[in-house]
């Protein structure tokens, strides 16, 4: 369950009854965001404007998944928004002071007014909160996908020698640190591995993360030269 912490002056009254402005704070965890953004579609209308506030690299992602009028997406918190109903999964202090006269809901005790327990999905305090129906929707299934495979390689690591070497003989790209991908966003990196002959990864979290977007990724145990895999 949740507790108050913050100074009766804040009009929670106001924000809980008017709902005309969301904030979401999404974290760097890759899972913990999605299982957030698979219910927006079921609860968006009950509030008037929604801003979900993402890292660069995967703002532009998100949005491929979530396509709804009254919510945008962004990489920063714009200087105007000071007046709205806050969750928050980044515990980030910084962040948390832009909102002054906000209900915020986050698991940072001396920054919220709601907290969350450490074990508690933070969507049942907020459904609870606002009395909110929710029902999943697989987001996923909304990224953009292609049939037509080019003989290129994704190797899921950072750039290195090797793959520098490897890039002399064959059209291979590291998922991170890449010189070629140098502004390339995590949307980017998707559709990169959407259209690669072989995504090739080396953990099993990895090969689970690929297939949930849909994607059949080469596992590579410790110890095998992936180098091989190019030349089949």
């Amino acid at each position: 369950m949740f507790g108050l912490f913050k100074p009766k002056e804040i009009d929670f009254g106001s924000l809980i009854k008017n709902k005309t402005k969301v904030i979401i704070l999404l974290g760097s965890d890759f899972y913990e965001a999605l299982d957030f953004l698979v219910y927006l579609k079921s609860w968006h209308n009950s509030f008037g404007e929604i801003t979900v506030i993402s890292n660069i690299n995967f703002k532009d992602f998100w949005a491929s998944c979530v396509s709804i009028k009254n919510v945008k997406f962004m990489n920063f918190i714009p200087n105007d928004e000071k007046d709205a109903i806050v969750i928050d999964f980044t515990q980030e202090k910084k962040k948390l002071s832009s909102f002054k006269n906000s209900l915020i809901l986050s698991k940072k005790e001396n920054l919220c007014n709601f907290k969350f327990s450490p074990w508690e999905n933070p969507l049942p305090t907020f459904t609870l909160l606002f009395s909110l129906t929710i029902e999943k929707e697989d987001i996923l299934k909304n990224l953009p996908t292609t049939s037509d495979k080019k003989e290129h390689f994704l190797i899921d690591m950072p750039f290195n020698s090797k793959i520098k070497k490897l890039k002399e003989t064959f059209d291979v790209a590291a998922t991170e640190g890449d010189p070629d991908l140098k502004n390339a966003t995590f949307l980017d990196i998707y559709k990169l591995a959407d259209s690669s002959k072989k995504i090739i990864c080396f953990s099993e979290n990895r090969k689970i993360f690929w297939r949930k977007l849909g994607l059949n990724p080469v596992f590579v145990p410790k110890g095998q030269d992936y180098a091989q895999l190019l030349e089949r």
